[in-house]
């Protein structure tokens, strides 16, 4: 969770968003998904990110592709099919393709995930290799933050190297 905060940062994206349990219970059905993953460890770590680093944990909405369309991949190509795996169209050649069809003829449900909210969060610096550390070993400070059009480790975006 430490990387995907830096990542985020890097990408200027408002926050950080994951899988809620139940949306895994019933994702994966009887294949039983990694629950402690994501019932305790995501959300603690969560928890704990939010505290040394003051980021606002709350919940968020997502708009998703409801199970109603589907996308499978067999020895033809990859096929859009209904819930019951019937084919809507014949097979595209390409992932994306059909992806973006199941997408056009797809309905859409809005899902409730939990968001660590980042867009407020100074600069980082560093990450610690274990455990969470102090908002100091994280952030560049407000006075020594990078100026200008720099990333978040003070390196100017899109400069070449040398």
């Amino acid at each position: 969770m430490k990387l995907m905060i830096w990542w985020a940062q890097l990408l200027r994206v408002e926050g950080l968003a994951w899988s809620s349990a139940e949306l895994q219970s019933a994702r994966w059905r009887d294949y039983g998904p990694p629950e402690l993953l994501y019932q305790k460890l995501l959300p603690d770590a969560a928890r704990s990110l939010a505290a040394a680093l003051r980021l606002s944990l709350d919940q968020g909405q997502l708009s998703v592709r409801a199970g109603n369309r589907q996308v499978v991949l067999d020895k033809r190509g990859w096929r859009v099919c209904n819930r019951e795996g019937v084919s809507l169209t014949k097979p595209f050649r390409v992932r994306a393709q059909a992806e973006e069809f199941a997408e056009l003829i797809g309905k859409f449900v809005l899902i409730d995930v939990p968001v660590l909210w980042i867009k407020e969060l100074a600069p980082i610096r560093s990450i610690p290799l274990y455990g969470i550390a102090s908002t100091d070993l994280w952030l560049y400070p407000e006075a020594g933050a990078p100026a200008g059009d720099n990333d978040a480790h003070g390196q100017p975006r899109n400069a070449a190297t040398a």
